[in-house]
């Protein structure tokens, strides 16, 4: 029966099956030929702070190999390991090639900083900070969903679950423990544990503000592989202006992106680690 399914999937697309079975080899041979590093640099911070920018420009800056995300490579493994289905040493095993990188780079992780921090003693840590106001609004321009809305429709969560499953953990919260009554109170809440396993550890990672970031690109990269002990080998000026993540939509104020509700209740609910971090409201 198996075999006669999988004949079908070949002749129903034969260029996507020879696809799938050249990624599968290809994904074994690299498990089986690499070693996951064992003192990397680990770049935390939450979903659309600039975490892929920051990374990306740091490796071509430094000359060192870096990882863009790696959940996205593996259908349901955040939310099994979040559940308790799955182990973190599985991601480590499966995820060995991308582990063995200089720099290593997945927002997810951030929330698993007590298990990377027990697996990678020696790891330098990088956290990036960013206004959770223009962080979730970020979140919802690249998710397509307005900011004023009490609460998403069923329409509105089956076109996430259809066309950007990867973001499920992040828009839900359940499984990663900061589920809210609505989307926007789960993602505050999100932006809050964040900042809070920055602040429990902030003594022993480098923080990077987004915003010091934007205004100066190339100052900021030099700075921090300065603060990391690194070399600065190349010109990375032809890359500062390049969109690594889709750009949000910030023509509009926050407060008539979010509406009044909205806008207080994500004040309420980070207001004590936003300024606790450096924010004001």
């Amino acid at each position: 029966m198996r075999l006669a399914s999988r004949l079908h999937h070949f002749l129903d697309n034969p260029r996507r099956s020879v696809s799938n079975v050249r990624y599968r080899w290809r994904e074994h041979w690299r498990r089986q030929t690499t070693q996951v590093n064992p003192q990397p640099i680990l770049i935390f911070g939450n979903q659309k702070s600039g975490t892929s920018a920051i990374t990306t420009l740091l490796g071509e800056a430094t000359g060192l190999s870096y990882t863009i995300d790696i959940f996205c490579l593996y259908a349901n493994l955040e939310e099994q390991i979040l559940a308790g289905q799955n182990s973190f040493d599985e991601l480590l095993h499966k995820g060995r090639y991308y582990f063995s990188k200089d720099i290593i780079k997945d927002p997810g992780l951030t929330f698993f900083y007590s298990e990377l921090r027990t697996r990678f003693p020696q790891a330098k840590r990088v956290f990036i900070l960013r206004d959770p106001r223009q962080n979730i609004r970020s979140i919802l321009n690249r998710l397509g969903l307005p900011g004023h809305l009490q609460d998403l429709s069923a329409e509105d969560w089956h076109r996430v679950r259809r066309d950007t499953p990867s973001w499920l953990p992040v828009l839900d919260g359940r499984l990663a423990g900061h589920h809210g009554r609505t989307h926007i109170e789960t993602l505050a809440l999100r932006c809050k544990k964040a900042f809070q396993i920055y602040l429990q550890h902030q003594a022993e990672v480098t923080p990077i503000y987004y915003e010091t970031f934007k205004a100066n690109k190339i100052g900021t990269i030099q700075t921090l592989a300065r603060l990391l002990g690194l070399s600065v080998v190349h010109d990375i000026s032809y890359l500062q202006d390049v969109q690594f993540q889709p750009k949000g939509n910030a023509s509009v104020s926050l407060e008539a992106f979010f509406g009044p509700d909205n806008f207080n209740l994500i004040e309420t609910i980070c207001g004590e680690t936003m300024t606790a971090v450096g924010y004001r409201l």
